[in-house]
């Protein structure tokens, strides 16, 4: 599917995956963040995976986004991947396959087991046993992954109105679920085979995801290169809620730092890190009593 986020002629490109049952509106904002700053980005919405397309087994979302990689290699200096959500864990998948110049994910989901987890959640193990299990649809709710009440407000709105929204679709299908359930199982035991700066960005009041999943991730790739920043004013959607300029910023000057150490010389200037590490390791503390 073509991407909202049209391509410039820039020699660094960024391919941004969005969540299960969203589209690209999600990381639409930093994708025009990133290519004002002089990055090429390509955000396609992802077939099976995106909200109100087809539903289609996990192994055709990774193939989709890893021939998206594979295409943008062949035409730029560097590519560098960010994911939002289930997203970064298509992410992760792509990379256990793949030498990306830096990945950054966004809200990991490697398992559903925030505070606000919908009760349904519980049922993935079992849920091919329901009958017709396949039509089934779930609806967002509140918090739709948004602390900011004005935004929720906004948000809640879009969904009655357009059925999608800058956090996603007004449902998702029981089968993209069982489906983004299956990535997770693929995806954890091989991030041994990670080795690629890595950037994990995590809210520390996650209502989908718990932040032990980001540590866990963190612990387990074989990075060299590798930070975990934690977020304590937002929910899950970190790319529209109350630190997203510091969600935008991250990312920009981590990717920017990884292309000039991938090039071996300097083509982007990267001043000091706006979050500094005490503050990181106080939400940490925080996470850990949440």
């Amino acid at each position: 599917m073509e991407s909202r986020i049209p391509f410039k002629p820039q020699d660094n490109a960024v391919l941004l995956l969005h969540g299960l049952a969203g589209s690209s509106l999600e990381v639409a904002r930093l994708g025009q963040i990133l290519q004002q700053s002089g990055l090429t980005v390509h955000g396609p919405d992802i077939p099976g995976f995106a909200y109100a397309t087809p539903e289609s087994p996990w192994q055709d979302w990774a193939a989709f986004a890893r021939s998206e990689y594979q295409r943008l290699a062949k035409e730029y200096r560097s590519v560098s991947v960010v994911g939002v959500s289930m997203g970064a864990t298509l992410a992760l998948e792509l990379a256990t396959h793949e030498q990306v110049t830096a990945l950054v994910l966004l809200s990991a989901a490697m398992g559903y087991d925030g505070w606000a987890t919908p009760w349904y959640r519980f049922l993935l193990p079992v849920a091919n046993l329901i009958p017709f299990h396949k039509k089934y649809r779930l609806h967002e709710s509140e918090p739709y992954g948004v602390k900011n009440p004005a935004l929720r407000a906004m948000v809640k709105k879009m969904l009655q109105e357009r059925k999608q929204s800058v956090v996603g679709g007004e449902s998702i299908s029981l089968e993209q679920l069982l489906q983004g359930d299956a990535l997770i199982r693929q995806v954890r035991p091989r991030l041994d085979l990670i080795n690629d700066p890595l950037l994990i960005l995590h809210p520390v009041e996650d209502e989908a995801v718990h932040p032990r999943h980001a540590q866990f991730i963190y612990d387990k790739v074989s990075s060299e290169d590798k930070e975990l920043i934690l977020l304590g004013d937002c929910y899950h959607m970190i790319t529209v809620d109350n630190e997203r300029d510091t969600v935008y910023y991250e990312t920009d000057m981590f990717i920017k730092r990884c292309i000039n150490a991938r090039l071996g010389k300097t083509i982007f200037d990267v001043p000091q890190q706006l979050v500094r590490s005490l503050d990181r390791l106080a939400k940490w503390n925080q996470a850990q009593g949440a």
